[in-house]
């Protein structure tokens, strides 16, 4: 999704930017500056304190879109022990 000039409306990250093993507790961040100079910041956690995982690109790309989707500024949710966040003009 492209935003428009001054939109609040955020563009999800591309695919596999935070796909990946997670180490236990490890959180991975960025903040991707679009055309209008506005920045997004997302957000992806293992909250798992015992073990690492693996995060499948279409489980982050469903998760950060729900985030996104539900509210026009973003989102926070946590499920099945990751936390994914979302925040429009975050940076």
């Amino acid at each position: 999704m492209k935003p428009s000039a001054g939109s609040t409306t955020l563009a999800p990250p591309k695919n596999g930017m935070f796909t990946g093993y997670y180490n236990s507790g490890q959180t991975k961040s960025m903040c991707p500056w679009d055309s209008y100079g506005r920045g997004d910041f997302f957000q992806v956690q293992n909250l798992n304190n015992n073990a690492g995982f693996e995060l499948v690109d279409g489980d982050c790309v469903q998760r950060i879109q729900n985030e996104i989707l539900g509210c026009r500024a973003g989102g926070e949710s946590v499920v099945s022990g990751w936390r994914f966040r979302a925040q429009v003009n975050g940076c």
